[in-house]
């Protein structure tokens, strides 16, 4: 999932190429931020379930581990706000290095990548991410603050 300010084609479009399904724009609501995270740690399990063909009753969410990747205390906070409730466990990169380096040995069931970061943008983060076998099916949401619109 793309969540975006951006709303340049180009933008868009290398947010795909670069291994997202979807992107939200922003303002967006924290409601619907929760909704598509829960959804895609929900398929992320199920997925896990089918393979072992053990799929019984509803399935959980809380304890699932989460990444943050952002060089931005403020946005590091207001997503871990957001997900509070989902009691996840969360861990923090705040740059595309350390999220490259943390990965493999995390195995977060769900990354959420800023976008806008000094030395490695989000978009190269994924692309290395999607490129590794250890981390290509890690489901990967991208975060960005930058707004622009182009009329």
């Amino acid at each position: 999932i793309f969540i975006t300010g951006k709303t340049e084609r180009e933008d868009i479009e290398e947010g795909f190429s670069a291994g997202c399904e979807e992107y939200i724009t922003k303002p967006f609501k924290i409601d619907e931020v929760r909704n598509r995270v829960r959804t895609h740690l929900l398929l992320s399990v199920q997925k896990v379930q089918n393979y072992f063909e053990q799929v019984q009753g509803p399935v959980a969410i809380e304890g699932l581990k989460v990444m943050i990747v952002d060089d931005n205390p403020s946005n590091i906070n207001l997503l871990k706000n957001t997900l509070e409730s989902f009691q996840l466990n969360i861990s923090i990169a705040l740059n595309g290095k350390n999220a490259l380096e943390f990965t493999p040995h995390i195995q977060p069931d769900l990354i959420l990548l800023d976008i806008m970061m000094p030395e490695m943008n989000g978009f190269e983060v994924c692309r290395q991410l999607k490129a590794d076998p250890a981390t290509q099916g890690i489901p990967i949401i991208f975060v960005s603050a930058k707004t622009s619109l182009k009329i």
